[in-house]
């Protein structure tokens, strides 16, 4: 089945039957209540019941049938932006090597390129979940850096796990940090994209940057009802493995 594309029109509909769901579920719960007692007949809880499978059903669908947003739905969105103390690439590295070592994150392979280079980690179990960190730092990103990057990632993973990106584990998280002099429209064209729109069934996808030029933070945002789990987890697994970005800021 070929993916729907996201419009306006669908996520309003979306919203739509999260607020039936939420407001039929309270509705159903009431009148489970009184129908034991006998105040209203039964049918009105079965009726409850059914709005709320109806639109639950709808809402748990919406990531597996929409997987691209149409050109009439602005899918530009402004990524989270914080000042960090860091101005180097060296000065946050060993911040990061220390943290994800922590974490138990072990550096599974350092990629060195003309333009670029690439540190990639991982979580030491295989199943059922598995975390990916990448690192890549590079004076100015290209397209050409991005697909290149993205592409040696899954070819050096399959290579280390010797299985399919899909087959290391049942739910994969891949979390980059880019770290840059300056944003260039390339990398601004990619931190202004929907992160929902970055997931899919088995793998969460989580973007951000970090200019020493400006010394700002850049975490990639989102919208709408695609990829909204999957988004707030890597998310939440990105803040927890840079807390050291964030020593007098939360997030919002």
């Amino acid at each position: 089945m070929k993916p729907l594309k996201y419009t306006r029109k669908a996520d309003i509909f979306g919203k739509v039957c999260i607020v039936l769901g939420n407001v039929f579920f309270l509705l159903w719960i009431a009148a489970e209540f009184l129908s034991a007692y006998g105040y209203i007949n039964i049918a009105v809880s079965y009726f409850c019941m059914l709005i709320l499978f109806i639109s639950g059903s709808i809402v748990f669908i919406y990531p597996f049938i929409f997987e691209h947003e149409s050109e009439d739905f602005d899918s530009k969105i402004k990524p989270d932006k914080f000042s960090t103390a860091f101005s180097s690439f060296d000065e946050f590295f060993e911040n990061a090597e220390k943290s994800l070592g922590n974490f138990g994150l072990t550096k599974i392979s350092t990629q060195k390129y003309d333009t670029y280079e690439q540190h990639l980690y991982s979580t030491s179990k295989i199943f059922p979940h598995k975390d990916f960190v990448v690192i890549i730092n590079a004076e100015d990103i290209s397209n050409e850096i991005l697909n290149h990057s993205s592409e040696e990632f899954v070819k050096f993973a399959e290579s280390y796990y010797k299985r399919g990106l899909n087959r290391i584990a049942w739910k994969i998280n891949i979390i980059t940090i880019i770290c840059t002099n300056r944003v260039t429209p390339a990398l601004r064209k990619l931190l202004n994209t929907n992160g929902g729109t970055e997931q899919d069934f088995g793998i969460g996808r989580f973007f951000s940057a970090i200019s020493f030029g400006r010394k700002n933070l850049y975490l990639i945002n989102r919208k709408g009802l695609t990829g909204r789990t999957k988004y707030k987890k890597c998310r939440k697994k990105f803040l927890n493995y840079f807390s050291f970005l964030f020593p007098e800021q939360t997030d919002k």
